[in-house]
């Protein structure tokens, strides 16, 4: 049989968004949680919604979507042990995007307001928000730039010091 303290630990080890919290405030957030099972193609919540709670994927997988035009974007792909929604326990709490089943799921909602007054799970949460966000936003300045890339025209560099003493037989001996 499994101890449930072991497993408390070991949900905590696979959520990055709950590093770092002790099993006591663990075991109370986890209290405070509501298990949310969604069929493939269900929302978790839509584009433009308030927002009101964070979720942690358990099972299953979802899509990150944001509405461009007429067609809807797919901005990642979630796995078990990802969190979502997370932004509107520090921000704004307009949902920016859309989250939807992309198979059978199960996640774990947690109220914002369940938190209001407890500091230490608010204090690791917000630490582990800000990592989450540097990490997506690095993932996403990559594909910014590789995006830029492909649709500008190749941009002349002028050459370094080195290359011009180079070319010049400076360096290389030449004279």
């Amino acid at each position: 049989m499994v101890d449930a303290s072991s497993l408390l630990m070991k949900i905590a080890s696979r959520v990055e968004l709950f590093q770092g919290l002790g099993r006591v405030a663990l075991e109370r957030m986890l209290y405070r949680a509501e298990r949310v099972s969604k069929e493939e193609g269900e929302l978790f919540f839509d584009e433009g919604e308030d927002g009101a709670s964070f979720y942690v994927l358990l099972l299953g997988e979802a899509r990150v979507e944001k509405k461009r035009g007429a067609q809807w974007v797919l901005l990642a792909t979630l796995k078990p042990g990802e969190s979502f929604g997370e932004m509107t326990l520090v921000g704004d709490k307009v949902r920016s995007a859309r989250v939807r089943a992309s198979t059978e799921a199960v996640s774990l909602c947690i109220n914002n307001r369940s938190l209001d007054n407890d500091h230490e799970i608010l204090a690791s949460l917000y630490r582990n928000i800000a990592k989450l966000t540097t990490r997506r936003l690095r993932g996403f300045n990559g594909e910014l730039a590789e995006f830029r890339a492909a649709r500008a025209a190749p941009e002349i560099v002028p050459p370094t010091v080195d290359q011009r003493l180079d070319d010049e037989g400076g360096r290389s001996g030449k004279a």
